[in-house]
C-alpha cells in the first residue's frame, strides 16, 4: 500500500513538470524534490559520505585522548530526511510556516541513508553524539520523538540543540567542544557559509571556484582539556 501510495505521488509529480501552467522556479523544485526521491545516485552519495565519515572516525580513534569524543551532526537533511514534507509542500500546497509544526510533532522525517549506520558505530565506540538543528525550542518533542523512533542512539534532550537566541550553530558547536574532543560532520553549505572566502565566491555566482577547495567531511577541535 505505502509503495503504492508513493508511486502515485511520484506520477503526479511528474505530471506538475509537463505542466504548461507552472512557473520554470516550481519545475526546478519538482524536479530537485523527484531527484531526491528516487534517484539511487542519492542514496549512493549518502552512503558514501558515511562510510568516509566512519573511516575518519576510525583514524581519530587510533589517538590516545584524555576527553572523551563528540560527534555533531545537524539533524534536517543530515540525519532526517525531510523529502516527503517537501512532496506535501508541492502537492498539497503546504506551507513551511505552519505545516512544518505537524510534520515534526507527527515526527514523520526517515533517516538520511547511511546515518543511522554511522551514529550508531560511533555510539558503540563510546562517541557522545549531538544533533544541531535550527528547528524551534517548541519542536523538542516532535524531534526527540522522531529521532528515537528511527533508532538514533542518544536522542536525549541534552543533546539535541535546537535553535534558541542566534540560528548560529557554530555557538553550539563551541559550547560542545568546552569538555569534550569534537567531531563535526556539518552540513556541506552550512560550514562553508562560516568562511568569508566561501562566501564572497558564492555571493559572486562562482561556486564552481568552491567546489574546486571544499571543506573537508570531518573536522576534529580540542576543547579545554587537552589530550595526550
Amino acid at each position: 500500500m505505502k509503495k503504492m501510495l508513493i508511486s502515485l505521488i511520484i506520477f503526479m509529480l511528474i505530471c506538475l513538470v509537463f505542466a504548461e501552467d507552472i512557473s520554470l522556479l516550481r519545475k526546478s523544485l519538482i524536479m530537485a524534490t523527484l531527484w531526491q526521491s528516487t534517484s539511487a545516485e542519492y542514496r549512493a552519495l549518502t552512503y558514501q559520505a558515511y562510510n568516509i565519515a566512519k573511516l575518519r572516525l576510525d583514524e581519530e580513534l587510533k589517538i590516545k585522548r584524555i576527553q572523551k569524543r563528540a560527534i555533531i551532526v545537524d539533524a534536517d537533511e543530515t540525519v532526517l530526511d525531510n523529502t516527503a514534507f517537501e512532496i506535501r509542500t508541492i502537492v498539497d500546497n503546504a506551507q513551511y510556516y505552519g505545516d512544518f509544526d505537524g510534520w515534526v510533532e507527527n515526527a514523520e522525517a526517515e533517516a538520511i541513508p547511511g546515518a543511522l549506520e554511522f551514529l550508531n558505530y560511533a555510539h558503540e565506540k563510546g562517541c557522545d553524539i549531538y544533533y544541531i538543528s535550527n528547528r524551534k525550542l517548541s519542536f523538542m518533542r516532535g524531534t526527540q520523538k522522531n529521532l528515537e523512533s528511527l533508532g538514533f542512539p542518544q536522542a536525549v534532550e541534552s543533546h539535541i540543540l535546537l535553535k534558541d537566541d542566534t540560528s548560529d550553530k557554530g555557538i553550539r558547536r563551541e559550547k560542545v567542544a568546552e569538555d569534550l574532543i569534537s567531531v563535526n560532520f556539518p552540513e556541506f553549505w552550512e560550514d562553508s557559509s562560516d568562511r568569508e572566502d566561501a562566501r564572497e565566491i558564492i555571493e559572486e555566482n562562482e561556486p564552481n571556484q568552491f567546489f574546486d577547495n571544499p571543506p573537508t567531511l570531518m573536522t576534529v577541535k580540542v576543547g579545554a582539556k587537552p589530550p595526550v
